[in-house]
């Protein structure tokens, strides 16, 4: 998927990257910080056997 603002790319069966487009570090790490919150206070539960919750790890190249 992508637009002006940037790419989401399957990296592997659970890995994501993320490329943005004109965006300095400390934006980055704004955004990346904004979807960790997201996914955290989502409640989100996988449909795995185990029903274990979603989590989410988030680095920032620069």
């Amino acid at each position: 998927m992508q637009n002006r603002s940037g790419s989401l790319i399957r990296y592997g069966g659970e890995e994501f990257l993320i490329f943005l487009f004109g965006q300095d570090a400390e934006a980055a790490e704004e955004i990346a910080e904004h979807m960790r919150r997201s996914a955290e206070s989502g409640g989100y539960i996988s449909d795995g056997p185990d029903s274990s919750p979603v989590t989410v790890s988030i680095g920032v190249y620069k």
